[in-house]
């Protein structure tokens, strides 16, 4: 993932929890938070995590 504020690409295993403070449902809004800059970008939708999956499956880069 790459924040869209810093330009930082990280994984979703480095993001800070965004979720400790928040009024909405903990874990139900799918924001990610930059590690360096702390902006929350939205997280990827369905459609292309599945776009995804379907090029690897057919070996399309």
């Amino acid at each position: 993932m790459r924040c869209s504020l810093c330009g930082l690409d990280f994984k979703r295993g480095d993001i800070m929890s965004s979720c400790e403070n928040c009024f909405v449902k903990k874990g139900d809004c799918d924001m990610l938070r930059c590690p360096n800059c702390g902006f929350e970008n939205p997280g990827e939708p369905q459609l292309f995590k599945m776009i995804k999956r379907w090029r690897n499956w057919n070996g399309i880069k």
